[in-house]
């Protein structure tokens, strides 16, 4: 035997609505749960996904601080895409990946013996979260990624930066990836 509660809105004794039930069953809170209950301190979803895919037609090699240019998801508009940072709207424990494949200044597979070196930035420094190393053996493009646990205060931000030779970019395909969301709050 099962027992059903058909309710739209739970609140308060005082009135003041906690959570709101859709018609497709999800549930969303009203107000924000406080950290000292277990929750985030916010009602909101912290998270984003983008590429970097060239402009005009056929590929391109890019290093440096990389700017993903095509955003997918920003939930939350902590993602910039003029300057390929995630700024922290709130202080807390974020999850960051990234993933690309390497190519050689020319856009063509790095000679073996080659190397790419990345790592994320935080507030423009490495800050020896961990860095991306991979060591070519033959002409290929090497997959390379990297995924971190992080502890931001709020407006901290977090860039990807490839130092030694070049990640691979399309107009075109998804060769690469920088994406991450929020665990919890501090």
């Amino acid at each position: 035997m099962s027992s059903k509660l058909g309710v739209q809105n739970i609140a308060h004794t005082n009135g003041t609505n906690a959570m709101t039930v859709s018609s497709g069953g999800a549930i969303a809170l009203t107000s924000p749960l406080p950290v000292s209950s277990g929750g985030t301190g916010h009602n909101a979803i912290i998270a984003f996904a983008c590429r970097a895919n060239k402009a005009s037609s056929g590929d391109e090699s890019i290093q440096g601080d990389i700017v993903f240019n095509n955003v997918q998801t920003n939930v939350g508009n902590g993602y910039n895409n003029s300057n390929g940072r995630f700024t922290a709207p709130v202080a807390g424990t974020y999850f960051f990946t990234f993933h690309a494949i390497t190519a050689s200044s020319g856009t063509a597979m790095l000679a073996s013996g080659s190397a790419l070196v990345g790592y994320f930035k935080k507030n423009g420094a490495d800050a020896g979260f961990g860095k991306i190393y991979s060591q070519i053996v033959a002409n290929s493009h090497a997959n390379i990624s990297i995924s971190m646990v992080i502890t931001l205060a709020q407006n901290d931000y977090i860039q990807v930066h490839i130092s030694d030779n070049y990640i691979y970019s399309s107009q075109s395909q998804n060769y690469n990836q920088f994406s991450g969301h929020l665990i919890g709050v501090s």
